[in-house]
């Protein structure tokens, strides 16, 4: 009987560490980053997010990103998972606004100066906080795609 029970709890246990492993950190080497990342955003069979991830893979492996960039998107990327983020809204949404990122008049400088946001973001996080840091990525997204950089300022003129 001990050994039954001792055969039912070693099942159980391997079970569970072969399917229920959860991604803690990516890799540093680029095609590995992209097939765990594909893994992590396409695992719930949404077509939404193959489609991001599908559209980012191919702007990432023709080069859109430079090496110093794939290393700040694995830092942030790795934060996120350490925050526990799941790809469907944060990845999904921060995969989008990197595309759009790279689309604007100067994207090297965009990218660095949002990744600068994004990081004192992430350094100040707290696990309650995540729906601004969500908010953030929302808004950069949509405020980049639309290209819309300048603010109009009213003057007033001839005041008496």
């Amino acid at each position: 009987m001990r050994k039954l029970y001792f055969l039912l709890i070693l099942t159980i246990s391997i079970y569970s560490n072969a399917f229920g492993q959860r991604l803690e950190k990516f890799s540093e080497d680029k095609s590995e980053f992209t097939a765990q990342l594909g893994t992590y955003m396409t695992t719930s069979k949404q077509q939404t997010m193959e489609d991001i991830y599908k559209e980012f893979e191919k702007n990432f492996k023709g080069g859109m990103f430079s090496d110093t960039e794939f290393q700040q998107i694995l830092k942030t990327s790795n934060s996120m998972l350490q925050y526990r983020m799941s790809a469907s809204p944060y990845f999904m949404d921060y995969l989008n606004a990197l595309m759009a990122v790279k689309k604007t008049d100067n994207p090297e400088q965009t990218f660095k100066d949002w990744h600068l946001m994004l990081d004192t973001m992430l350094a100040d996080v707290e696990s309650q906080r995540l729906a601004t840091y969500l908010d953030f990525i929302r808004f950069s997204k949509d405020f980049l795609k639309k290209k819309k950089y300048a603010v109009p300022i009213w003057v007033q003129i001839g005041t008496s």
